[in-house]
């Protein structure tokens, strides 16, 4: 590695000048971390960020979902079932011919 101090001059060193590099490294590699830090944090946002979207338009879909399931079902019974308010054995297919007169009194 070129980085790195040569380990045979560091023999030669005083201990002050070996704090002194110590405390270098120590600020450089602290630095150099919280770097790291902010890009993976910076990342893992934008996939929650992402994540988030993606089920909110999940959500929306259900929704929609739901209502045209909630019509669908509203539609069959209307084609299944005789309309309110009519006897079942004439009346019926009277009101869908459009012939359907009130009954008086």
């Amino acid at each position: 590695m070129s980085g790195g101090p040569d380990p045979s001059s560091s023999a030669d060193l005083s201990t002050g000048q070996l704090i002194s590099q110590l405390s270098e490294q120590a600020s450089t590699l602290v630095r150099s971390e919280l770097q790291l830090a902010k890009v993976e944090l910076t990342n893992s946002a934008k996939h929650a960020g992402l994540g988030a979207g993606l089920f909110s338009v999940a959500g929306v879909l259900a929704w929609f979902g739901l209502g045209a399931l909630i019509a669908t079902a509203i539609i069959a019974l209307d084609l299944v079932l005789p309309p309110v308010g009519c006897r079942v054995d004439r009346d019926a297919g009277a009101l869908r011919r459009g012939r359907y007169r009130r009954a008086s009194g």
